[in-house]
């Protein structure tokens, strides 16, 4: 009994946890160190510059044979683990990750255009995934992201949930690209949301397929 407690009281906690980290967020804008458009220009000239002064250098990651143009800070690099139980038959997904800053960025393919209904349907499919992997799991914002530069609207939801000790945000998008779409989901610390939040929306946007 006791350790029922113990478990119900530290799960109350984790809660609190999450939800002031969610109200500081919601209550105040200041707290971005750059918005979308800067990163959007930031990408285009290959460096982003922010609040804070901190410097990042933005590289192309060329995926799907070079097909698939994928902007990420230079820092990043593939996890090859990804690739391992995907049959050689199978389009690949990938994932790029910041070891340092624990951020993860993945790419999964869909590959056929979707309709609003299927995505939707995807997009609650993938909640229901992430609630059983997290049942204390918050959803933030579950929108559209609608950008020029993008050539089309962009579903999206944005949920927090705790990885212990740290609160963890989660930014899912379903991008289309041609007669393609892709699931592309990043998750950081929240604390570091500043900085991953806006940027994760510029990444998603600036995504390009280059036909032959």
């Amino acid at each position: 009994m006791q350790e029922y407690w113990d478990e119900l009281f530290l799960d109350i906690h984790n809660q609190r946890i999450i939800n002031d980290e969610m109200n500081s967020i919601e209550t105040d804008d200041s707290w971005m160190n750059w918005n979308v458009e800067e990163c959007m220009h930031g990408i285009a000239s290959g460096h982003l510059t922010g609040k804070d002064d901190q410097e990042w250098r933005i590289t192309a990651k060329g995926l799907y044979e070079g097909r698939l143009v994928l902007h990420l800070p230079e820092s990043f690099v593939e996890n090859h683990q990804m690739r391992i139980g995907q049959s050689s038959d199978s389009i690949p997904s990938y994932m790029f990750q910041d070891n340092q800053q624990q951020v993860v960025i993945g790419v999964k393919p869909i590959m056929e255009r979707l309709n609003e209904d299927q995505i939707n349907t995807i997009l609650d499919r993938m909640l229901e995934q992430t609630k059983q992997a997290q049942p204390n799991m918050e959803i933030m914002t579950r929108d559209i992201l609608y950008m020029d530069a993008a050539d089309t609207d962009i579903p999206y939801y944005e949920t927090v949930f705790l990885l212990k000790p740290d609160p963890f945000m989660q930014i899912l998008f379903i991008r289309t690209l041609a007669e393609r779409s892709f699931i592309v989901s990043m998750q950081f610390k929240l604390e570091d949301v500043a900085y991953w939040q806006p940027l994760a929306h510029a990444i998603c946007c600036s995504m390009r397929w280059l036909e032959e």
